[in-house]
């Protein structure tokens, strides 16, 4: 699946903002008020996320590899211009994944340096 997307609004290429409905202001208001109220719209904000555009936060985004996107693409953009920003994109998105595989990496062996630790504890 393409990380880089289209958006139908605004013609913009590249990755996705997360959005999520609601108000954070009204979420804390409700847990102050009672546990339940507050729970519930908790509940419901966090299954209310949502891709949007990082441009103009509108929803509708589509796979650039899509025929629809393409059109736009075609429409809204020289193709210098598509291609430039496919390549800032995915060197974007490479980052961010060596980003994720070093977290993971530094998260795993502070997991393995504490069992080792726990080990020589209970000898």
């Amino acid at each position: 699946m393409s990380k880089t997307l289209v958006c139908t609004q605004c013609g913009y290429i590249g990755s996705s903002s997360r959005g999520i409905k609601g108000n954070g202001a009204v979420e804390i208001i409700l847990w102050l008020c009672l546990i339940v109220p507050g729970l519930i719209y908790s509940v419901w904000r966090s299954s209310s996320r949502y891709s949007m555009c990082s441009k103009c936060k509108n929803a509708n985004l589509i796979p650039i590899d899509s025929p629809r996107a393409q059109k736009i693409m075609e429409e809204t953009k020289t193709k210098e211009e598509i291609a430039k920003t496919i390549e800032i994109e995915t060197k974007k998105n490479f980052k961010e994944e060596k980003r994720r595989e070093i977290i993971i990496g530094i998260v795993v062996a502070v997991i393995i340096l504490s069992f080792i630790y726990i080990y020589s504890l209970n000898k």
